[in-house]
């Protein structure tokens, strides 16, 4: 799909479709928890145009939770006109038929079926079905049909058979363009994702290039991840919900075998690696939650080293040294003395070292005064000349303030240590529900996450939030860094992030 968007549909929101479903689900916006981005009309992956979703659900009894989806690239009139495509496995836990064709293409045509994992085969033929009823001509040499499937065996009698080729042929009859349903319908009916309930779900954002905007669409049916993973707008919601949870003792697979097919669509004139390139992006589902794990536990250890190696270390001899005192006391008072005071220097240092522990915490600049104020002292502590550029209309959650002051304190650090600047630039902002931080030094340049620096560590930190860190730093500067963190400011006087 090579046409960039009618740019007038740009601006027609569909402020309902964006909060509510067809059928009035709420929709995470309506719950304002905040996203990164611009939406397109629907905010979903039939904002592209030409794409269109339908579903059949299979609900019965208690056995019966399942069904199918059915998309088309280009609308049931553009089956047989080929689109470039890109495949990418996560973790290759699940099937997908027809990607070896994409992968020595570079292209696919026809529709797309989702299914349940014990109903892809069924999915393929009734692509097939569905072609041959439609559009005859098109299956007259071959068809290598793109059906997929997660697994939905928990809620679903998954050996039942109850998808047959006639429900994939109505799924693919029934699509549409605009708004369409999320949660359990089509082939998500019987998914769970994060041991809560799961499904189909779908989003679109506008990129602008070159003077037009591209809508890129992504349709996902969920099946993956354990409770305690699950981090929202930076808050570890699985954490705090970890109670009333059906699928705690359920073991089925191993960790980390869970599933998840994400479509992902655009209008922008891509090649088939460009694509391919674009569906890897979807690995960052996995990493995210597993760097925010990892994060905690690498801080959990920081902790404890540091106070064994410290604190802890310090408070021992503390209590040796008042135990030789109380032996001393009597024969050697003044030997018991000089323990005592040996004593009391410990004491202090442990209690200085306990203090640097909690601010290397939470800082209590920040607690006290806020975000704003928690920058200017870093800028006050910074050895180079530094202008402060800061407009932020109020304070917000802990979680992300913390996040962005201390990737902007590692980014001070590594323009003093490594730069060879002489004057540093932040600005720090607030604008369409994005938190923005730019770091700018008239520096050497040549600074690149990949190298394993500490830049690597502050794009996990913002990723954990959904942030982002874009660096453009070309040799003999300047380096340029900028820090994305989407947050919703509640009130004048409350914030949630």
């Amino acid at each position: 799909m090579t046409s960039p968007l009618d740019q007038t549909a740009h601006h027609q929101i569909d402020q309902t479709a964006h909060h509510q479903t067809p059928a009035g689900k709420p929709r995470a916006r309506a719950l304002n928890i905040p996203f990164g981005g611009r939406p397109g009309r629907w905010n979903a992956i039939t904002d592209v145009p030409g794409v269109q979703v339908g579903y059949v659900t299979l609900i019965e009894g208690d056995r019966i939770r399942t069904g199918v989806t059915g998309i088309h690239p280009r609308g049931p009139g553009g089956t047989g006109d080929p689109v470039a495509a890109g495949f990418h496995a996560q973790n290759g836990n699940g099937e997908m038929t027809g990607v070896s064709w994409i992968n020595e293409s570079g292209t696919f045509t026809g529709p797309i079926a989702i299914t349940n994992t014990h109903a892809v085969g069924v999915a393929h033929a009734g692509i097939i079905d569905w072609t041959l009823r439609h559009y005859p001509e098109v299956a007259e040499s071959w068809l290598l049909p793109v059906a997929a499937e997660t697994w939905d065996g928990y809620l679903n009698d998954i050996n039942g058979h109850y998808v047959t080729q006639p429900t994939v042929v109505a799924a693919l009859d029934a699509t549409q363009s605009g708004p369409i349903e999320e949660g359990s319908v089509g082939g998500g009916t019987g998914m769970n994702c994060y041991q809560f309930k799961g499904g189909s779900g779908t989003a679109s954002r506008l990129v602008a290039f070159a003077g037009a905007d591209y809508a890129v669409g992504v349709f996902v049916q969920a099946n993956f991840g354990a409770r305690h993973e699950l981090m929202l707008a930076g808050v570890p919601l699985g954490t705090e919900l970890a109670g009333d949870n059906p699928m705690a003792d359920f073991r089925f697979a191993p960790p980390g075998a869970g599933s998840v097919i994400a479509v992902v669509a655009t209008d922008a004139p891509l090649f088939p690696h460009q694509c391919q390139a674009l569906a890897r992006r979807v690995d960052g589902l996995t990493r995210t939650r597993s760097d925010a794990a990892e994060t905690a536990v690498a801080e959990l250890r920081r902790i404890e080293r540091d106070l064994h190696d410290g604190a802890q270390a310090r408070l021992v001899a503390v209590g040796l040294s008042l135990r030789a005192v109380e032996q001393l006391i009597g024969s050697n008072p003044e030997a018991a003395l000089a323990l005592v005071a040996e004593a009391k220097e410990s004491s202090s240092l442990a209690l200085t070292e306990l203090r640097d522990l909690v601010r290397g915490i939470y800082p209590p600049v920040l607690a006290d005064r806020g975000l704003a104020d928690a920058i200017r002292a870093l800028a006050l502590d910074s050895p180079l000349h530094t202008v402060l550029d800061i407009d932020l209309p109020d304070e917000v959650e802990m979680p992300v303030a913390s996040a962005v002051y201390f990737s902007v304190a590692e980014a001070l650090a590594n323009v003093s240590k490594h730069a060879s600047a002489r004057s540093v630039r932040i600005q720090l902002s607030y604008l369409a529900g994005m938190l923005r931080a730019e770091v700018t030094d008239d520096g050497a340049g040549g600074a690149d996450p990949a190298l394993g620096t500490g830049l690597a560590g502050v794009e996990r930190r913002l990723a954990t939030f959904d942030g982002i860190l874009a660096v453009s730093s070309p040799p003999g500067g300047p380096t340029i860094l900028v820090i994305e963190v989407p947050c919703a400011l509640s009130s004048p006087k409350t914030s949630s992030c």
